[in-house]
């Protein structure tokens, strides 16, 4: 009998710490996110659309999903930790989950567009994709310019109206690089002078909390 009070104690202690204690949520794997993403993040692509997709990858079928404007979409690689695809024929995407503090995992989701050169959008979302605002360093014109770019900085700045990036992530090194090429989608005039002027890439560092500018 004494036996039975001492187990039936500890069970019942076990059970009001389970309840005290909140369990953190089950890990998420990059294709889970993207199938249950909300339509505001992937406006083209339906969510029965993107599992098709996900189906088709891992049966090894090259079969092309149709998004809402008909055009075809595919996944082009999954991991745990990523997937790619292409929502349309001018559209990629990349989904990378990355490690934060305290256990936490957070969804950086790079957009890229050809328009006509190739300029990709770096955004941060929680696992249930609830959007999550400074996340990245910005960078500037100034981030950009070399040595020679900053003494004649006018000149490159009349230039290079505007600047179009790719972004790249390796998870190996938490390094995420934007990669500029002016001759992609400058004239001639302009893009010989941001040749000299502008650096080719910039780097940033995933601490955990952020995405730092690498100096």
């Amino acid at each position: 009998m004494r036996r039975k009070l001492i187990f039936t104690a500890v069970a019942a202690a076990i059970a009001a710490a389970s309840v005290a204690v909140p369990r953190r949520a089950a890990a998420v794997t990059a294709a889970e996110a993207f199938a249950k993403a909300p339509a505001a993040v992937f406006p083209t692509v339906d969510s029965l659309t993107r599992l098709d997709m996900i189906d088709y990858f891992n049966s090894g079928s090259a079969k092309a999903s149709r998004n809402l404007l008909r055009g075809d979409c595919r996944v082009t690689a999954v991991s745990d930790a990523r997937l790619d695809f292409e929502s349309s024929d001018i559209s990629t995407h990349s989904i990378e989950l990355l490690p934060a503090a305290k256990g936490d995992t957070v969804v950086m989701l790079i957009s890229t567009m050809r328009t006509p050169a190739e300029d990709s959008r770096v955004r941060f979302f929680t696992t249930s994709w609830s959007e999550l605002p400074g996340m990245m360093d910005s960078a500037g014109l100034a981030d950009w310019l070399t040595p020679e770019g900053r003494r004649d900085r006018v000149d490159v700045e009349n230039a290079v109206p505007f600047i179009l990036a790719t972004a790249t992530y390796d998870p190996a090194t938490s390094i995420l690089t934007l990669a500029c090429d002016p001759a992609a989608y400058l004239p001639k005039e302009g893009a010989e002078v941001a040749e000299r002027g502008l650096k080719r890439t910039l780097s940033f560092h995933w601490d955990g909390k952020r995405m730092k500018l690498m100096k």
